[in-house]
């Protein structure tokens, strides 16, 4: 009788991960999205990391007339990395629909006033937040094996 060689592999466990180390499926669960302090939701991860004044424009933009400031950073996210790794086609997507939905939702009750200013403040938050690399925004795969 032939003896089999056959070794036990380690098991492998697999798990997804931002560049820093901190878990992606943690932070998904919540529907949150980690970026520096600031915890924003996957909606607003589209949105630029602007440079303050910028940031104050659109805010200011967002508190008059409803939206108008979120139509700017829409287009801006051409000339700035948007919070997450999204494409550039993608997040500009992601702005002009809330752009619309403000728009359209202001009537109602402010509704879509009060979401605008909400967005303005994200705007400022992120501005002020860390400078953040693109190691940082990345989920990668980890693979850990257990003997």
């Amino acid at each position: 009788m032939a003896e089999s060689n056959t070794a036990q592999k380690p098991e492998e466990e697999v798990r997804l991960a931002y560049g820093d180390g901190s878990d992606a499926r943690a932070a998904g669960s919540s529907g949150e999205v980690p970026v520096g302090n600031l915890q924003i939701t996957r909606f607003q991860a589209a949105l630029p990391q602007l440079p303050t004044c910028l940031a104050v424009i659109c805010f200011l933009l967002n508190l008059i007339p409803s939206g108008w400031g979120t139509l700017l950073s829409a287009f801006l996210v051409l000339c700035y990395p948007s919070v997450q790794v999204f494409s550039k086609s993608s997040a500009l997507c992601i702005n002009l629909t809330a752009f619309i939905l403000q728009l359209l939702l202001t009537p109602i009750l402010l509704i879509g006033w009060v979401w605008s200013v909400m967005w303005g403040c994200a705007l400022l938050a992120i501005a002020a937040s860390p400078k953040l690399s693109d190691d940082e925004n990345d989920i990668k795969v980890v693979r850990t094996t257990t003997a």
